[in-house]
């Protein structure tokens, strides 16, 4: 279990939290109301199949599903520190980082194309901050999402002259689905079929020698005692910046 620092603010709290990290969901409670989330960093659900009043009265909810009703959580803000290990290139010491992301849920503007929604106006996500700090320097990225495949690429390459993550992201056995990912948490780890991981460096490779293969989800921060550096073939994702 992992804990990460963060601050939420919306029109009723403005206060310090801890967000708990399973390796598989990511949560958090304030005034009595869990919020968890697998596939992301800012859609939370407080699952109910009743939208309770007293949870209303306390935060802005948005009701999602047409058949299996769940509830999310919008109009607020969050400031999270992620801790992940980096190794630093001069040395090779492996040090710690901090991932800090900022972003804003804000009311839709209707005057843009957006899509449409069963219930209610989904959200307008704002993306303050997606940084590495490391060594007292501060690397950012220059895409403002909330895509962990997209802003940590932009940071790998920003840093790769004097450092890389050392986290799933970085690994040799970690590859996304050609079908597509979600924002973080989708990462599928093949540390169980290395040989043939490394002999990937194409989508019909993957397909080829991993496409019936069994995998575990695992998040792009993620670390275990099976890290491999991501320099020995592209796989289906390509090479990391490192």
């Amino acid at each position: 279990m992992q804990i990460w620092k963060a601050h939420y603010k919306d029109e009723f709290h403005d206060t310090d939290i801890e967000i708990f990290n399973d390796g598989k969901e990511i949560s958090f409670t304030l005034d009595g109301v869990r919020f968890s989330s697998s596939t992301s960093i800012s859609e939370f659900e407080y699952i109910n199949k009743e939208k309770s009043s007293e949870v209303e009265n306390r935060f802005n909810i948005i009701k999602m599903g047409k058949y299996d009703t769940y509830y999310e959580l919008q109009r607020y803000a969050l400031d999270i520190e992620i801790p992940v290990k980096v190794i630093r290139k001069t040395d090779t010491a492996e040090i710690t980082g901090v991932i800090d992301i900022s972003f804003q849920l804000v009311e839709p503007d209707t005057n843009k194309p957006q899509g449409i929604f069963m219930y209610d106006d989904y959200d307008d996500t704002i993306v303050k901050d997606f940084s590495l700090c490391v060594d007292g320097k501060r690397y950012s990225s220059e895409k403002n999402t909330l895509d962990f495949e997209t802003a940590l690429s932009d940071i790998c390459r920003k840093i790769k002259s004097d450092y890389y993550i050392k986290s799933c992201f970085t690994c040799q056995y970690s590859e996304y689905s050609p079908y597509g990912n979600c924002e973080f948490g989708t990462m599928m780890c093949y540390r169980e079929c290395k040989k043939n991981c490394l002999k990937i460096n194409s989508k019909a490779d993957y397909f080829k020698y991993l496409g019936d293969e069994d995998f575990t989800h695992r998040q792009e921060t993620f670390l275990c005692s099976e890290y491999d550096l991501r320099n020995k073939c592209g796989g289906y994702r390509g090479f990391v910046d490192i």
